[in-house]
Order: C-alpha cells, then structure tokens, then sequence
C-alpha cells in the first residue's frame, strides 16, 4: 500500500464570513485562487437539521431537496422564501437561529447559481 505525503491534496479554505472582505462566498481551494462554486450539497444541506427537515416537509417545504430547493419557478420562489425566513429569523421555530455566516453562505448559493 502506498502511503500518501502530508499535504499532498490540496487543502479546503473556507472563508471566515463574518470578514465583510472575505465575503467572497467561494471555497478556495489551497491559496492558489481557485475557487469552487458553494454547492447545494455539500455546504447548504448540511446547514438544515433533521428535525428542521421533518418539521418542513408537511408543508410541503422540502429542505433537503435540491430539485426543490433550485427551483426556478417562480424566479427561484422556493429558495427565496426559505432565505427571508432564515435572515428574519423565523425558521427555525423558536431557535437555534442560523448565524449571519451561514445566512451569508445560503446567500452565496443562490448568487452562484443555484448550483447542485
């Protein structure tokens, strides 16, 4: 078996968001400027709790659903009013509330591209 050498794969940076001039909402990729769009499922899915997600789902607010989630019917209707929740402050219900960094990362998705 071959053994692999500290740091021989790049190393995932992802921006302190609290930083207004490292709001650039990307991951950097090891210094070298590369960045990779924020993606859906990797860094938005993981942010909903289970129980957010089956608390949702009754009413028909798939959080957990890409094809939902990107929708873009209704000029993207269904992302949209799952961040004015987020941002105001209404969801989840009662708290633990989102703090600004990953309100600033699900804003990030949608200016991205909505991408997967």
């Amino acid at each position: 078996m071959q053994e692999i050498a500290p740091g021989a794969f790049p190393r995932l940076v992802y921006p302190d968001m609290r930083d207004p001039e490292k709001r650039a909402g990307r991951v950097t990729m090891g210094g070298g400027g590369i960045t990779v769009p924020i993606s859906f499922e990797k860094d938005i899915k993981p942010l909903f709790r289970t129980i957010d997600v089956e608390h949702m789902e009754p009413s028909g607010v798939l959080l957990d659903d890409y094809a939902y989630m990107s929708d873009a019917s209704h000029n993207h209707a269904n992302a949209d009013a799952v961040f004015d929740t987020l941002k105001n402050q209404t969801m989840p219900p009662g708290g633990p509330f989102w703090p600004q960094d990953k309100v600033d990362l699900f804003a990030q998705w949608m200016s991205d591209g909505y991408k997967p």
